[in-house]
C-alpha cells in the first residue's frame, strides 16, 4: 500500500486553488419515495453527479482518463487479478484506470465500486499511454506525468455515502465585485 497517487496529488496541485463541489439537496432535488430515515437515495445522487461528470469528462477526447486509487490493494493480492475492470500497478499501489472506451454509466459505476474501499480517490487527466486501457505494471514517472494534467479530483466523502470533487479555478479575470 503506497498511497502515491495521493501523495503526487498532494505535492503537485495547488488545492487552494480550486473549489470543492457536491450535489446539494433541497426537498425538490430528492425522490417523493425518499425514506428519511435511510441516506440511499441521497448517496446514489451524489454518485450520479461523479458518473456523469466522469463520463463527460472522458467523451471529451481519445486521451482522456479516470484513475482511481484503492486505498489498501497491494499488486500482490491476488484479488486484484480477478478484477473486471482495467488497472494498472507501481511497486505498492492499485490504480483502476476508466478511458474513454469505457465512458459509460454501468462501467464507470463498476469501477467506483471495485476501486470501493470507502476511502477511495481518483483523478481526472490526460495520458496518452494509459489511455490504451492496458493492464499491467507501470512506473511511477507515468503516475507524475497524469497528475500534471489533472483537471479534477474526486474524493469519496460524507461516510462513504457521497462524494466531493475539487475543480481548478477557472483561467481568466476575475469577476469585478459589484
Amino acid at each position: 500500500m503506497g498511497g502515491q497517487l495521493s501523495k503526487l496529488v498532494a505535492r503537485h496541485i495547488p488545492l487552494d486553488r480550486g473549489r470543492v463541489v457536491t450535489t446539494a439537496y433541497s426537498r425538490a432535488d430528492l425522490p417523493d419515495n425518499l425514506d428519511w430515515g435511510l441516506d440511499p437515495a441521497i448517496a446514489k445522487l451524489q454518485w450520479k453527479l461523479i458518473e456523469d461528470k466522469t463520463i463527460e469528462f472522458l467523451r471529451g477526447d481519445p486521451n482522456a482518463v479516470a484513475v482511481f486509487e484503492h486505498p489498501f490493494a497491494t499488486p500482490t493480492d491476488r484479488w486484484v487479478s480477478v478484477k473486471t475492470v482495467p488497472y494498472v500497478y507501481t511497486e505498492s499501489d492499485v490504480l483502476f484506470v476508466v478511458n474513454s472506451e469505457w465512458a459509460s454509466q454501468e462501467r464507470v459505476e463498476q469501477v467506483l465500486v471495485e476501486a470501493g474501499a470507502q476511502q477511495e480517490h481518483g483523478v481526472l487527466g490526460r495520458h496518452q499511454a494509459l489511455a490504451a486501457g492496458l493492464s499491467g505494471t507501470i512506473a511511477l514517472s507515468v503516475v507524475e506525468e497524469l497528475v500534471r494534467t489533472v483537471e479534477a479530483i474526486v474524493v469519496r466523502a460524507f461516510d462513504a455515502e457521497g462524494y466531493l470533487l475539487w475543480l481548478p479555478e477557472p483561467v481568466g479575470p476575475k469577476p469585478a465585485s459589484p
